[in-house]
């Protein structure tokens, strides 16, 4: 058993060859701590840290299941900046810096670093549908019906407790609809994909949580994930423990917080929950998630990039000893003037050179996390999240 490392660019790979996580040199940090919600059902488990799952075989879904023979090997390629050129939606907030889940990006810190939130023991949230909204800032549509070059997710996989394992599929699919009040309902499938992870021990023994950043954008043919029309809908996730999709023994996601600039219309948001475990989400299985922690509402902790070309708008941001934050922005046509900001403060304008390039500088920037912005009146509002080291 391997531990797979994640390196990012401005994109993680997903390391090839097991899918076993290994049990971090330290564990001192990786804590359960419960706490309690504002109802009985909502008591919450704080979850210290997580691991990097490693996909081992990908396979093409329709709303009914994987479709037979279209299992392929996960590919051992180097990933490409492409694969995320921007966000579209973002409920797990990775840090660039440190390979992991971080906190304190967009302007709200809750001060749990890589911790993230799930429900108790033997809570079996296998298979569940969210809401994938509009895209704020996405002004000219970047997103409708785009295809997903990069996804993470994260999850706690129980089983059953210490000592148990299971083999991991997760099922990825989209859906044109939403519908976030009387059944919540969701339809018009759009596409899906099956990741197998092989088998995986019960996260008690790994010492966190879960977590993938799949690049997509490298998969052959017509594997592949895409955005609803108008860049609102639902996304599915099956949590199961073969490839016919057989839901898992015990599993959920992870939570994190959704009110995101990337994602504007989810103050009163609800998951739909197969809360009866008859394999389907029906109407009327519906969770609201405004628990009144930080970060709220929660939903699942998913994240969702658009696949870029050559021509795409791209930003870069890396802050250096001494709060030297750096953004670098490319792929602007020639001219553009580019507005930049981090944490939402000031403006910082500049002209797209005639390679489409650009930089701007902040310095004696806070240690911690932050946020880096660029916008455009001809294009869209791109959102990379990185920290700065302490002095």
């Amino acid at each position: 058993m391997r531990r797979c490392l994640l390196r990012e660019a401005l994109l993680l790979g997903a390391c090839v060859g097991t899918a076993q996580a290994q049990k971090p040199d330290n564990e001192s940090f990786l804590t359960n701590r419960p706490i309690e919600g504002n109802r009985p059902d909502e008591s919450l488990v704080i979850v210290d840290g997580g691991v990097p799952a490693a996909p081992i075989a990908v396979a093409l879904m329709d709303e009914e299941g994987v479709l037979p023979d279209t299992w392929q090997p996960w590919p051992d390629v180097r990933p490409v900046e492409l694969c995320g050129a921007f966000l579209c939606f973002d409920a797990f907030e990775m840090d660039s810096t440190t390979d992991a889940p971080g906190d304190g990006f967009y302007g709200q810190n809750c001060g749990l670093g890589s911790g993230r939130y799930r429900f108790a023991d033997n809570t079996r949230n296998v298979v569940f549908v969210d809401d994938l909204d509009r895209m704020n800032g996405a002004a000219v549509g970047a997103c409708n019906s785009a295809e997903f070059g990069r996804v993470q997710f994260a999850w706690w996989w129980q089983v059953s407790g210490p000592g148990s394992s299971e083999r991991c599929v997760i099922g990825f699919s989209t859906f044109e609809d939403w519908e976030n009040s009387g059944n919540c309902t969701s339809a018009g499938f759009v596409s899906g994909i099956a990741v197998d992870f092989g088998i995986l021990p019960s996260s008690h023994d790994t010492g966190g949580y879960y977590f993938v950043d799949l690049p997509l954008c490298l998969l052959p043919g017509n594997l592949k994930l895409t955005a609803p029309a108008d860049g609102r809908g639902a996304y599915k996730i099956v949590l199961a423990k073969d490839v016919a999709m057989t839901p898992a023994t015990l599993a959920q996601p992870m939570l994190w917080g959704t009110q995101k600039p990337l994602n504007e219309c989810n103050q009163m948001r609800r998951m739909h929950w197969d809360q009866n475990h008859n394999g389907q989400v029906n109407g009327g299985e519906c969770q609201a998630l405004d628990i009144g922690q930080c970060m709220n509402p929660l939903g699942a902790m998913t994240a969702f990039w658009y696949r870029g070309s050559p021509a795409t708008p791209k930003l870069r941001a890396h802050c250096e000893e001494r709060g030297r934050l750096t953004a670098r922005v490319k792929g602007y046509p020639r001219g553009e003037r580019v507005q930049l900001k981090y944490d939402g403060g000031n403006n910082n304008p500049l002209i797209a050179n005639n390679r489409g390039k650009g930089k701007v500088v902040w310095r004696d920037v806070p240690p911690g996390s932050h946020t880096v912005q660029a916008s455009s009146d001809a294009t869209f509002s791109i959102y990379r999240n990185t920290s700065c080291p302490p002095r």
